[in-house]
């Protein structure tokens, strides 16, 4: 047989062998594993193949010019490469990564994996979560809701259901007290610092208005979310107890009229007894 028709013959076997291929997976439908084994076997026979074809004639290229053609070949190969990927990452990040399933679910685990990172840095700073361990932060960061406010805004206001407490990332957050002598802002809290703790522990209603003196950016978690936390972390459990107490000799001796003493003895025994119930 002449060397023409042998690569005649090859390329109609290679040009076939699609189409029969997908008529016997139609066919066939093998489990998604030998499925999996074939599609690697197919992308490594085409890597195979097109090796040959860009560089198969280097050996025969070094022979006539010296081992600086390997050398040219091995620095376009890695070139090329870095070329590709860059230029794979820009479009990934204009959004070319739809393109596939296959890529659209690497980039949004990547993202995933760079917010986590950076939620973890964040919490890390955060006064009453700094001695929390990896596996205790983790647990932490599933539960977190990421909030941006503007000046002015206000969060809660006094009185107001306790279904959260915030973490301070950046910015301020001013605690305003109003009673019958007028309102008072009692106190101003900045990054790193914690707020709404109070009435999550007791279970009363919000004890001031919380409003944003500057644009922050704070992370919100829900009391059912913090109850659930604090039972499998005594630390932050701990921390909290130790913040609740102190806000409420705060708010005692910065209150305008002075706080009821039967309401600071009611908070303190809702400390005491969520602390208790979560043992």
């Amino acid at each position: 047989m002449s060397i023409g028709m042998e690569a005649f013959l090859w390329g109609v076997g290679s040009a076939i062998s699609l189409p029969l291929g997908a008529l016997l997976g139609l066919w066939w439908k093998p489990q998604q594993k030998i499925n999996s084994a074939f599609m690697a076997f197919g992308a490594g026979a085409l890597l195979f193949a097109l090796t040959i074809e860009l560089f198969g004639h280097v050996p025969h290229h070094v022979q006539s010019h010296g081992y600086w053609s390997l050398v040219a070949a091995v620095v376009g190969a890695f070139a090329g490469g870095a070329l590709f990927d860059g230029l794979n990452n820009v479009l990934n990040n204009q959004g070319a990564y739809l393109r596939k399933l296959s890529s659209a679910k690497e980039y949004l685990i990547n993202l995933r994996k760079k917010q986590n990172r950076q939620l973890i840095e964040e919490l890390g700073k955060i006064h009453i979560l700094a001695k929390l361990n990896p596996q205790q932060m983790a647990t932490l960061v599933n539960k977190v809701r990421q909030l941006k406010v503007n000046k002015g805004d206000k969060i809660f206001s006094q009185g107001d259901v306790s279904d959260s407490m915030y973490f301070i990332v950046s910015g301020a957050i001013d605690i305003i007290l109003h009673d019958s002598k007028g309102d008072k802002s009692i106190a101003t809290l900045k990054a790193k610092d914690t707020f709404g703790e109070l009435g999550v522990v007791s279970e009363q209603g919000r004890s001031a208005d919380a409003v944003a003196k500057e644009d922050t950016e704070l992370f919100q978690v829900m009391k059912a979310d913090v109850d659930k936390i604090i039972a499998t972390v005594p630390e932050l459990k701990n921390s909290i107890d130790a913040l609740v107490k102190e806000r409420v000799e705060d708010l005692a001796v910065k209150a305008p009229s002075g706080v009821d003493a039967k309401w600071k003895r009611a908070c303190l025994n809702y400390v005491d007894e969520y602390s208790r119930d979560l043992s």
